[in-house]
């Protein structure tokens, strides 16, 4: 599971760079090789003697790239929907990402009727997601505007 949780990370952190950091996206595989090597310890920072200087945080007065922020904040969710029971809507949304091409936009399934996540569990979500992005001082406006992207894929299924 930790496999498909880490790549599923990585598809759905770059289909919202394509929407919210699109001049971004050629850095994308740069970010997600340090990833997927320990997404623990990228989102957390644990086990690294220092920030990396390519993810701007070592340079004075540089604004830091968004897409670590994106996968960062992409885990977290991904982590709590897992712990929370949600393991079946992660796997609907790997599949659904696997069906799109590079190109296209996730299309909502009509059929299904309803969403993979409640107002309730959003909520529940979001207050986790909240704490986290403060544990590892995630900049508030970044993290609320890729935490709407990620509801907003995660509702699109």
């Amino acid at each position: 599971m930790e496999d498909f949780k880490t790549e599923l990370a990585s598809d759905l952190s770059r289909e919202i760079a394509r929407d919210i950091a699109p001049n971004e996206l050629k850095l994308f595989d740069d970010f997600k090789e340090k990833f997927v090597k320990n997404p623990e310890a990228f989102v957390t920072g644990k086990g690294q003697k220092t920030k990396d200087p390519m993810l701007g945080f070592a340079v004075p007065g540089a604004d830091p790239f968004i897409i670590p922020t994106i996968l960062s904040v992409v885990w977290i969710a991904i982590d709590f929907i897992i712990k929370t029971g949600g393991e079946a809507a992660i796997k609907k949304l790997g599949e659904k990402l696997a069906e799109n091409t590079a190109d296209k936009i996730i299309k909502t399934d009509q059929s299904q009727g309803k969403r993979p996540l409640t107002n309730e569990q959003i909520k529940e979500l979001k207050q986790y997601a909240i704490s986290q992005a403060k544990i590892e001082k995630i900049n508030e406006k970044k993290f609320s505007l890729i935490f709407d992207a990620v509801i907003g894929k995660i509702n699109q299924m």
